[in-house]
């Protein structure tokens, strides 16, 4: 794939494409795993979580992708506050070692957010599909 990508807005008939190329973006993803090491904890748990933000974000048509569906970007607009209550019965399954830790993190990503511009809150390119050319 060397060339650039055509983006395109999704719509909620979507939701399956847009969510499945979050979950196999992120599925190496150091944080994600570290909340959720097990695959089977993570397949099912992080599906919740992808689809909760993406139905969220097609009421303000904030998700898009490209083409060939290698890539999901999940946008917010100002001030809009992201509601975790469908995903909270995901927490239990967090390693209890780390839960103290990963509330703590939450927290701080909470604070982090952007308030006056469109917030990204999940964006993922399969890595697969990146040009093979080394940059340089």
């Amino acid at each position: 794939m060397d060339e650039t990508p055509v983006i395109r807005k999704l719509d909620p008939s979507q939701l399956e494409t847009a969510s499945n190329a979050l979950i196999i973006g992120f599925s190496s993803d150091p944080f994600q795993r570290w909340l959720m090491p097990d695959p089977t904890i993570y397949y099912k748990n992080f599906k919740k979580w992808t689809d909760n933000a993406c139905k969220q974000s097609f009421l303000t048509e904030g998700v898009y992708g490209d083409e060939n569906n290698y890539g999901t970007a999940v946008w917010f607009p100002p001030g809009f506050d992201i509601d975790f209550t469908h995903i909270s019965e995901t927490y239990k399954d967090i390693p209890k070692d780390r839960i103290e830790e990963a509330f703590k993190i939450f927290e701080e990503l909470g604070e982090s957010r952007v308030n006056d511009a469109w917030y990204l809150e999940l964006s993922l390119i399969h890595i697969l599909t990146l040009p093979t050319t080394p940059y340089v």
